[in-house]
């Protein structure tokens, strides 16, 4: 083997070694970003983040399984490895490709936007109805630093206050803490806040798909390169 093709296969080890870096981070990304939504999914089951996380989550552990085989293919120069490994990721971008364009059809703008602010304003409405709606909503008003659908007047004005109460998490106080008007940290509404932040993590989500793609492509060519090479040095009878 030549010494470009001893820099492709060395290449093509550290591809696969960053990748699988890649994926685990991604994986835990997903779980972390999972629990972290485990209480408002719990009141809302149809909120409309559950499939892309997942997505995210079997995404990141199959890089990881995939890079972890092209290493080995890479350092045992095996042709068969290395074809195999090459076919698996063009086949998992065919299906990252698929999966972005029905997220894109299936929450796009408008469609989404409203879905997002009529879970939001359902949530604050039956706040005092059932504590995994109380669960939920303040799990929300933690993570997007924010109160009630519009403001803290949607629990002031909620006939099913009997004492006027306000969530615990608009003041930014611990759980079981009494929160008063003067000490309201939050003072925008979830509506707006909620869906900047959705489509943040949209954007971030398309961005690292389509790095993850040109990553995956390059690692393709890098794969056909070396595995042309293996086997062309073994039909001149070397050992490879």
């Amino acid at each position: 083997m030549n010494c470009g093709m001893e820099c492709v296969k060395y290449l093509l080890f550290i591809f696969n070694f960053v990748f699988a870096l890649g994926g685990l981070a991604i994986l835990i990304c997903g779980i972390l970003l999972q629990i972290a939504i485990s209480d408002v999914k719990t009141a809302t089951p149809e909120i409309p983040t559950s499939m892309p996380i997942t997505v995210l989550i079997i995404v990141g552990a199959v890089i990881f399984i995939i890079a972890f085989f092209g290493c080995c293919g890479a350092i045992r120069e095996s042709h068969c490895m290395i074809i195999t490994f090459a076919v698996l990721l063009l086949t998992l971008l065919v299906i990252q490709v698929a999966v972005a364009a029905y997220a894109f059809v299936q929450f796009k703008g408008d469609d989404s936007k409203g879905k997002i602010e009529d879970l939001i304003h359902d949530m604050v409405n039956k706040y005092f109805d059932d504590k995994k709606y109380q669960d939920a909503v303040n799990a929300m008003q933690t993570f997007a630093q924010c109160c009630g659908y519009n403001s803290y007047r949607d629990y002031t004005n909620n006939d099913k206050n009997i004492n006027g109460s306000i969530p615990y998490s608009c003041c930014d106080i611990n759980e079981g803490k009494t929160c008063s008007v003067d000490q309201i940290k939050f003072h925008d509404g979830c509506r707006d806040k909620v869906y900047t932040l959705y489509k943040k993590f949209s954007n971030g989500l398309a961005g690292l798909a389509i790095g993850i793609a040109v990553v995956e492509l390059i690692g393709i060519i890098f794969s056909f390169c070396l595995a042309n090479s293996i086997r062309n040095v073994q039909r001149r009878g070397y050992k490879v």
